[in-house]
């Protein structure tokens, strides 16, 4: 049995980006496997995107947004990383400051 993570990538900008595009090259994740949560940018066929962070569990929920967006997307960050891995590449903020965002939307 081999098990198939789900992912949702917060931010489609150029790092997050640069990691799906990675995932995919190295075939470590399909496109099914992701959603991208960017109202703009634009993904690869087969990855599902949305406007905003889905309701729904995710096994690895990636943040890749500009640190002065976490504020916005604390709200609804809890219910998809609930028993989840969240990863975070923002610049400068404190794991403190994720888990207070992440805590704060519960």
């Amino acid at each position: 049995m081999t098990f198939t993570p789900s992912i949702l990538l917060v931010g489609c900008g150029n790092m997050g980006r640069a990691l799906l595009d990675g995932w995919l090259a190295a075939k470590v994740v399909a496109p099914g496997q992701v959603t991208v949560a960017d109202p703009v940018a634009e993904v690869p066929a087969g990855v599902a995107q949305v406007d905003t962070i889905p309701a729904g569990r995710f096994d690895l929920t990636v943040l890749a947004i500009k640190p002065q967006q976490l504020d916005a997307v604390a709200p609804s960050l809890a219910a998809a990383s609930a028993g989840g891995v969240l990863l975070s590449i923002l610049a400068g903020v404190a794991v403190e400051r994720l888990a207070a965002a992440a805590a704060a939307a519960r």
